[in-house]
């Protein structure tokens, strides 16, 4: 919930938050929800912050910012508009007609997920959706601009966090998974990550294994065609030797 996520985010240890709405798509590509702030505080690969190919952040309720990998697939450009569709699907029935976004910014390419990301405000997620019951458009839904309803959401999917000190990751890290008033879990992507390769640990050395068989066996096959072809040219390799060619000519011409 928005009163879960205030809550954490007004914590004395916390640096920074970003916010975080999923659910919508475009063409098959993934649209996230979120605030300026994710342009501002966002890092990956060794500590590198996003930055835009061209055009600027959203700021205006309809504006978009690509992923580079979207711009690229789709063949948009800054200005033009395209429509969301609700739900996660590369072909929806049940589209945001109504309320068309502007594409306003083109991220530089990053080899992260974000270049596969349509990115919008929080405001405009709650947008679109004025109207809608159960994921189906209610008929004279009118388009809906900042001033004329409070566009605070009511829910998020998740929100990263920042902290103004490592030492306290771990006590915030409880603090979230034993909140409560409702049930959150807090994922440190490090030790995920670790978690995820120790599972798969069997699985690659099974394939090292694997691996190692086939490189004998090659080496195998190799050495007896060898012995076979030394065995076929015996009689010219000791006529070789007769009329004095020397050891290594001869290692030279088996090699």
């Amino acid at each position: 919930s928005w009163q879960s996520y205030q809550d954490f985010a007004a914590n004395p240890n916390v640096a920074w938050t970003i916010p975080i709405a999923l659910g919508d798509s475009h063409k098959g590509f993934r649209v996230m929800g979120t605030t300026a702030d994710y342009f501002t505080h966002f890092r990956f690969g060794q500590n590198r912050p996003l930055a835009l190919a061209r055009g600027t952040p959203f700021a205006q309720l309809y504006d978009v910012v690509l992923g580079s990998e979207v711009a690229k697939s789709l063949g948009y450009e800054l200005g033009d508009k395209l429509v969301l569709a609700h739900g996660l699907g590369s072909t929806s029935f049940s589209q945001h007609k109504d309320k068309p976004f502007l594409v306003v910014g083109v991220l530089q390419a990053t080899g992260t997920p974000v270049d596969q990301t349509l990115h919008v405000s929080l405001e405009a997620i709650e947008a679109i959706h004025l109207g809608w019951q159960n994921g189906v458009n209610v008929p004279g839904a009118a388009r809906v601009g900042p001033s004329e309803k409070d566009l605070t959401p009511e829910t998020i999917t998740a929100f990263m966090v920042g902290l103004k000190s490592k030492l306290a990751i771990f006590r915030l890290q409880r603090a979230i998974n034993t909140y409560p008033d409702e049930p959150l879990q807090a994922i440190l992507p490090g030790v995920t990550l670790t978690q995820l390769w120790q599972m798969m640990a069997a699985m690659e050395n099974t394939l090292r294994l694997i691996a190692a068989l086939v490189l004998l066996a090659s080496l195998l096959g190799l050495a007896a065609m060898l012995l076979a072809s030394i065995k076929e040219r015996q009689g010219e390799i000791a006529v070789m030797r007769a009329i004095g060619a020397p050891p290594r000519f001869i290692f030279a011409l088996i090699q």
